[in-house]
């Protein structure tokens, strides 16, 4: 037997072996896993569950659902932004077709201005006209006075008529044109003769009312235009010729472009 694994006989007299002292626990160590003696169940294995068919077709739904709401949240932004920009389209188109027909009423009005400023003209030169005939006023109605295109001037820059009443005083001169803004030459037509009274019928478009004379409605300017309707025996109420005494009384009625008309009496 080992000596060392001898117990201590106390009758021997031998000195007892040292006892080591127990160590002294260590408060900075680690603490250890504390080991359960809990008896552990076993595990018993459980059964698969059936799939449900709605259920798992719900959930696919739903995922695809919230798959799909960025496309959606897409779609709406661009056709948020489809939209915003037709709007400003359209609002650019309405900017451009009220600005142009606002500068097409402004050159309008100009070229009216300058038709009423051409009427005045024409009745100053009836002035000069009865200035060298004895105060009578010229008649239009005859052909040698106002021949048509009485006014007009032919290709070599001469006058077609120089000697009807448009050649010797209104026109006078080829660069003191007769024309229109629009560049169409002025006609003279005359609605009665000075010696026949007051009109009791007229063509269109002068419309004969209780002795009134006025020029039709709404008429288009390019096809009825460029005339001067003189009326004998009849003198201006704003836009209207009505019957007055005398037969070297006259009015002259003109169809503005912008609307309305202008009516001028000796």
């Amino acid at each position: 037997m080992d000596k060392n694994n001898q117990p201590f006989n106390s009758a021997s007299g031998a000195t007892p072996p040292p006892i080591s002292p127990e160590p002294e626990p260590n408060p900075f160590a680690p603490e250890q896993p504390k080991v359960s003696t809990m008896p552990v169940a076993p595990i018993t294995p459980t059964a698969p569950q059936p799939v449900d068919p709605i259920a798992t077709s719900n959930i696919e739904s739903q995922q695809s659902a919230i798959s799909a709401q960025p496309a959606k949240k897409n779609k709406m932004i661009w056709v948020l932004v489809l939209g915003i920009l037709f709007g400003m389209a359209v609002t650019g188109v309405i900017v451009i077709v009220s600005k142009s027909a606002e500068e097409n009423k402004e050159k309008q009005a100009f070229r009216d201005t300058q038709r009423k400023e051409d009427i005045s003209r024409f009745m100053t030169a009836v002035t000069y006209y009865q200035a060298n005939n004895r105060g009578a006023i010229p008649d239009f109605t005859d052909s040698k006075l106002n021949p048509s295109g009485a006014c007009e001037i032919n290709s070599s820059g001469e006058l077609a008529h120089a000697s009807s009443f448009c050649g010797s005083y209104v026109v006078v001169e080829a660069n003191n044109e007769f024309f229109d803004p629009d560049g169409t030459v002025y006609n003279i037509v005359a609605a009665n003769e000075p010696s026949a009274g007051f009109p009791t019928t007229v063509d269109f478009p002068l419309i004969l009312e209780d002795e009134q004379i006025r020029l039709a409605n709404d008429l288009d300017y390019d096809e009825y235009g460029h005339k001067l309707h003189v009326v004998y025996n009849a003198t201006c109420q704003k836009e209207v010729a009505v019957v007055t005494a005398g037969q070297r009384k006259f009015a002259v009625l003109y169809k503005l472009e912008n609307g309305g008309a202008i009516c001028q009496s000796n």
